[in-house]
C-alpha cells in the first residue's frame, strides 16, 4: 500500500521537497518513499515551488539547464554562437527546443557545445539540409528540449526570429570579446584581402551591427565602418589594420572558438607580429608600431642622419 501525505514525518516531506528542487525526478522519489507522484507534487507546492515543465520530467538524458545561468566567459562565447548559427523554437509555453547544426567539417564544435551543456544528447544527421541541398555537404546537429535554457537565452537576445530581431539584450554581452568572438565564429569571416591585409567581415541585423560597431570603437577609435545594407541583411566590414586589432582582440589566447577560423586568426596575428617586432636600420632600436610599416626607421632623425651618411659617401666617392 501507497505511503499517504499524512504519513509522511515532517523531516521526510522536507527531504522530498530538495530533492525535487535538486532536479530528482518525481517518479524517482515517490518510489524511495513509496508514496504516489500526485503526493509528491502535493507537498512541492505546498512548500512554495511549481512544478518543472514536462520535457525535464521525462528526461532521460542528462543535461545541465543552469548553463546559461551565469555569464561566464565561456557561456558567452555560446551565446553568441547560438545568436548567429542557433534556433530557439517554443512548442507551448512551458515547451521549447534549442538546436544547433552545422556543416560536417564542423562537428568538433557541436562537440565542444555539448560538452559545455553537460548533455549526452545524440549528434544527428540534420535530414532537412540533406533534401533542401542535396549537393551540399550535410549538416550534423545538437538538438535539446529545455525551456529553461530557451528562457536564459531570451533574456541575452537569442529567441525566435532572430534573423531580424537579433541584438544583444545585456551590456556585458557587448562589452564581452567572447561574446562577439562566438558571433563572429557563426555569422562572420575573416582573412586576408586581395593585398595580403587583414580582413574581418560580419554579418546580421542592423541593431546587432551597431553594436559591434560600438564594441569596434572601444579598440579602433578612428574606425569609420559602419552596418551596410545588402538586400535583406546588414554588413560591417573591417581591413587592414583595424582588422588586426579586432581580430587579435577577439582570438588571440582565446579559451574557445571555432577551430578552422582559429587557425586563420593565428596567421594573421603572427604576420602582424612579425611586422612589428621590426628593428631600425640605423640604430637598431625597436621601430614603434604606430608607424609606418614600410618604414625602416625608429625616428625621423634616424631616417635624416642615414640620408646624410649616404650623400656624404656618395660625395666621398671617386666617381663623384
Amino acid at each position: 500500500m501507497k505511503t499517504k501525505k499524512n504519513d509522511l514525518s515532517i523531516s521526510d516531506r522536507a527531504d522530498i521537497v530538495h530533492r525535487y528542487i535538486d532536479g530528482e525526478s518525481c517518479t524517482s522519489i515517490s518510489k524511495g518513499y513509496n508514496t504516489h507522484e500526485q503526493t509528491v507534487m502535493r507537498l512541492v507546492k505546498e512548500a512554495g515551488h511549481t512544478s518543472r515543465c514536462a520535457s525535464y520530467s521525462h528526461r532521460t538524458k542528462s543535461l545541465n539547464e543552469k548553463a546559461f545561468k551565469v555569464l561566464t566567459p565561456e557561456s558567452a562565447y555560446w551565446v553568441g554562437f547560438l545568436m548567429a548559427d542557433g534556433c530557439v523554437r517554443w512548442r507551448t509555453p512551458l515547451s521549447a527546443r534549442v538546436t544547433l547544426s552545422l556543416q560536417a567539417k564542423d562537428r568538433k564544435h557541436i562537440e565542444k557545445y555539448r560538452l559545455f551543456l553537460g548533455s549526452s544528447h545524440s549528434i544527428t544527421l540534420d535530414a532537412s539540409s540533406c533534401k533542401t541541398r542535396p549537393n551540399v555537404q550535410p549538416k550534423f546537429m545538437l538538438s535539446i528540449a529545455s525551456a529553461e535554457i530557451a528562457r536564459d537565452l531570451e533574456s541575452y537576445g537569442v529567441g525566435p526570429n532572430k534573423t531580424i530581431s537579433a541584438q544583444a539584450k545585456s551590456r556585458e554581452l557587448v562589452d564581452s570579446p567572447h561574446f562577439w568572438r562566438g558571433v563572429v565564429d557563426g555569422d562572420g569571416c575573416i582573412g586576408e584581402g586581395t593585398k595580403g591585409q587583414a580582413v574581418l567581415n560580419l554579418v546580421g541585423t542592423k541593431d546587432l551591427l551597431t553594436q559591434f560597431q560600438a564594441f569596434v570603437k572601444r579598440y579602433c577609435p578612428k574606425a569609420a565602418a559602419t552596418p551596410r545594407k545588402q538586400e535583406n541583411i546588414y554588413q560591417l566590414a573591417l581591413g587592414h589594420r583595424q582588422a588586426e586589432e579586432i581580430v587579435s582582440v577577439l582570438y588571440r589566447g582565446a579559451l574557445i572558438s571555432l577551430e578552422r577560423k582559429q587557425k586563420i586568426a593565428e596567421t594573421i596575428l603572427s604576420k602582424a607580429d612579425a611586422l612589428l617586432a621590426r628593428s631600425c636600420i640605423r640604430c637598431r632600436e625597436s621601430v614603434p608600431a604606430k608607424l609606418n610599416r614600410r618604414t625602416k626607421y625608429c625616428s625621423a632623425f634616424c631616417r635624416r642622419q642615414t640620408e646624410v651618411e649616404r650623400e656624404r659617401k656618395r660625395r666621398a666617392s671617386p666617381q663623384a
